[in-house]
């Protein structure tokens, strides 16, 4: 899986009025220009106006929930402000048709399931390297095992700590979405 870079984008930039350049950036092979694209989106939801005007647009939340659908596994941080996107309409009961209508319930699951697996897999994998630097104590690239070991520790939290805030967002829009049952 490619490590996708950190997006900047300044906000100060961000307007209703290019929401097709934001749009186009899902059809973007990169995954980093799409989450410019996800950031960008979320960011107009600070409006009501702009959802509202972003509800009635013609292929914006299909292509937005396709590219959840279909991009989840490839990058957490797309993953996470996506979620994001959508959980700010789920705060609106009058939005819960037209999220459940996208799958957007269905894909939170998938999203909840493949982020528990991931963390299942991340920590075995973790607890296998312990392991291995315990029995190679007495060799002489220990030390370079160590710090290996700190990396990769520092590595595993930083995952942990953003799949917490995927596994929240994801939580609470089934909850909200949860409101019509």
């Amino acid at each position: 899986m490619k490590r996708a870079k950190q997006s900047q984008i300044d906000f100060n930039t961000v307007h209703i009025q290019r929401l097709e350049l934001y749009l186009e950036k899902f059809y973007d092979e990169d995954v980093s220009v799409k989450t410019e694209g996800a950031m960008s989106l979320l960011y107009l939801c600070f409006s009501h106006e702009n959802m509202e005007y972003m509800l009635s647009h013609e292929t914006l939340f299909g292509t937005v929930s396709r590219t959840l659908r279909d991009d989840f596994k490839k990058s957490i941080d797309l993953t996470l402000y996506l979620l994001n996107f959508f959980q700010a309409y789920s705060n609106f009961t009058t939005f819960h048709e037209w999220l459940s209508t996208n799958q957007i319930g269905d894909t939170t699951m998938k999203i909840i399931e493949h982020e528990i697996k991931r963390y299942i897999l991340r920590v075995k994998e973790f607890k296998q390297k312990s392991e291995d630097l315990e029995a190679a104590q007495d060799s002489p690239k220990f030390a370079e095992m160590i710090e290996f070991m700190r990396r990769e520790e520092k590595k595993l939290a930083v995952m942990i700590k953003k799949q917490e805030k995927v596994l929240f967002v994801a939580f609470h829009l089934l909850l909200n979405l949860a409101e019509d049952l």
